[in-house]
Formats: C-alpha cells, structure tokens, sequence
C-alpha cells in the first residue's frame, strides 16, 4: 500500500516491518507516548528467511532535526512518522511498512485470540511492592495482561534483557500461527489486528504476510538485539549503540544468513574490529589549517585506522566525502556515521583503501559521541 510514511518494496522483495510498541497513556490527555518497544521484522520471501531486529529504547542516536536522545523519544516527537526517519537513518534501511500499537490493544489482540503460548526461559520473581510479579520458567499460557506485564518488565534486569523477553514472545506468536492446521484461520488474525493496530498494511498484505509465517520454517526465524555499552550523558542514563554491529546485521539480514556466527562476534567483541584493518586517509579540502589532523584524533579515538592525513587537490569542497572500493563499503557506512549528515560515499574500485575528503560542513559539525 502507499503510504506518506513508507517506501513499499517491489513484489516478492524483502520488506522491513517496523514494530512500535507505545507506552501511551489514555487518562493522561495529549500524552503522545513513548515507543516502549521498537523491533524491526525483516521478511525475505524468496530465501523464506524472518528476521527479527530489537533496538533497545535507550538507545542513543541521531534523532532528525532534535538531535541526540533515546531512540523512543522519536515517537513522542512526532508519531511513527518520525520513528520510521529515526530507525531508518540509524539503520540505513528503508522502512517499508510499519505496525504500532499500545498496551490496551496488545492486550486485547492477545485475549481476542485466546492467549499464547510462552515458554519463558528464567523465573521472574519480583517481590517489591510497586513491581510484584511472578512468572515461573516453562511453558506458560498468558493472557493480555499476563503477556503485557512479561513484554514489559525490566525491573532487575537491563533493556537488553526486556527486548530479549519481547522476540521470546513474537517468536512464540509466530510459533502459535505455525501451529494453525487451517488456512481460514488467518482472516481471523487478521481481523483482530485491524481492530487493534494502526498500521499501513492493506489486508492483501497483511494476509500475505500471515500466510508466509504459517508455511514458515522454525529454524528459518533468526532474532537479534542491537548490541551497545550502557551510561551516563548529562544525568541520563543510556544505550550507546555499537555501530559496526549494527551494519553488520544489516549485511547479515541482506546476504539471508544466519545472525549465529555475528553473535559469537558481539560475544566475544570481535565485531568492534570492523574497520581497523582498512587505512583510511583523511585529506583537508576546506584551506582550513589543521582540519585534517583534528578529524584524524576523532576518527582513531571511534577505532578507526587512520593512516595519513594530508591536503586534498582543491581547497572548495562545500560537502564532506569518502571514496571507496566497494570491498569497503560496510567500513565507509560506518565511518559516514561519524561524518556530517550530507557526506556522500563514491564507489571506486582502484582503490585499496578509504580517502575522506573534509569539506566546509564538517568545520561545523559537532558530534557529542
């Protein structure tokens, strides 16, 4: 379907589905809410792979137009518009549709089809007199309140830990749709959701979306938390997303493999090495004195393998870019996240490594991170 908030894909291209949860409110008036969840459902038909992508809501970025903050104030800012420009900017992706919903329609989604499955993998046991709840590890059969209740809870664990929780339960979502014996029972999903979300899916969509989980492999369902380093900025507490992780779950989800191996990477840390081993010259083409060497601190101070510095040919560049083979793109991506917004990536193949040339807009971008 067209939407003023989406790209729709091609017939039979992978789609990303954004997934917004909001924490709204009903007897607070103009409360906009906050998205308490934000997942990313990467649908590849032709590879019948599913991919399921959690942003913890903490997390850190670059929010068009308000500059740095959590991820889920996008939404209080301007709705799913602004989400989607959010996520897509911080992913670079495009968004072809999205889904949101609220706790009230979760919680009805959930009774109206009679509960769900959950084998929940740890006991929660939250004795505290605001938080108190009880789910027991096992296979657990919850209703709306129990389901919004073990979705939500973060209370004694971190928001890694919560988003792992959420895929536990849309995987389990899946796996009760995989279980449906009967086809006819896919306009019934259908029909719950329409009356429960608000989304830009038109009901053909919806329809074949639910019909492709149904014949969906369990083993072809790949899920993954967007990893990062948790602290402090300015009295806030936050989610400080590691950047080379992200571009390599974009890769992995593009080359339909399976998120295993980039796991061990993010376990093990190797997965911040991405970019060390590719030199990279930064060349000043402002005329102003010591640009380049400046740029060049930054640059190694975020990781990256700045060989050289020098003066570019011509001193007028007015935008920032970087040349690069395409055996360097991933590490272009990565590094364009630390430029300004307008740095344009060229593709070169004769070259065995990355050049940047500053222009006028990076004398005057500041990146606090």
């Amino acid at each position: 379907a067209k939407s003023a908030l989406t790209q729709p894909a091609a017939y039979g291209e992978p789609i990303n589905l954004l997934i917004l949860g909001s924490d709204k409110r009903y007897k607070e008036k103009n409360d906009p809410g906050r998205s308490d969840t934000l997942m990313i459902l990467h649908i590849d038909f032709n590879r019948k792979k599913v991919y399921l992508v959690s942003i913890p809501r903490d997390s850190r970025v670059n929010i068009p137009r308000h500059g740095l903050n959590k991820i889920n104030a996008a939404y209080a800012y301007g709705g799913p518009r602004l989400s989607i420009r959010t996520v897509e900017n911080f992913m670079d992706i495009k968004i072809n549709h999205y889904v949101q919903i609220d706790f009230r329609g979760f919680k009805k989604m959930v009774d109206a089809l009679g509960g769900i499955n959950v084998n929940v993998k740890k006991t929660i046991n939250n004795r505290s007199r605001r938080y108190r709840m009880y789910i027991p590890k096992g296979n657990q059969r919850m209703n709306g309140e129990l389901a919004l209740n073990y979705v939500r809870y973060r209370h004694g664990d971190s928001d890694f830990k919560r988003a792992e929780r959420q895929q536990n339960f849309l995987t389990a979502l899946t796996s009760n749709v995989l279980q449906w014996k009967s086809a006819w029972k896919i306009p019934r999903l259908i029909n719950i959701m329409s009356k429960n979300v608000e989304t830009d899916l038109t009901m053909g969509q919806m329809s074949r979306i639910g019909g492709f989980l149904r014949q969906a492999n369990k083993k072809n369902i790949e899920t993954i938390t967007v990893p990062g380093s948790t602290g402090m900025r300015n009295g806030a507490s936050y989610v400080f997303p590691n950047e080379a992780a992200v571009n390599a779950i974009v890769e992995t989800m593009k080359k339909g493999k399976s998120f295993d191996k980039l796991k061990s990477q993010i376990e093990s840390g190797k997965i911040n090495m991405i970019g060390k081993k590719v030199n990279i010259s930064v060349l000043n083409g402002t005329g102003v004195s010591g640009l380049a060497g400046r740029a060049k601190i930054k640059l190694k101070n975020k990781g990256f393998n700045v060989a050289r510095v020098g003066t570019a040919s011509g001193s007028n560049y007015k935008f920032t870019e970087i040349l690069t083979a395409s055996d360097n793109i991933r590490t272009a991506k990565l590094l364009k996240k630390s430029l300004p917004a307008a740095t344009e990536i060229k593709v070169n193949n004769k070259l065995s490594g990355i050049i940047v040339i500053l222009g006028r807009d990076y004398t005057t971008f500041k990146r606090t991170y």
